[in-house]
């Protein structure tokens, strides 16, 4: 049963890895659109 929870531990980790960088991703796109009309205002 040990090794079933390791590869759980292992899949969640990818998961929650992923999701970290989607969520960076989205981030730098906000933070990308928001210098643009900043600057177009300027």
């Amino acid at each position: 049963s040990s090794n079933v929870s390791l590869s759980d531990a292992m899949m969640a980790m990818q998961k929650a890895t992923i999701t970290l960088q989607t969520g960076i991703q989205i981030r730098n796109k906000v933070v990308t659109a928001y210098t643009d009309i900043m600057n177009m205002q300027v």
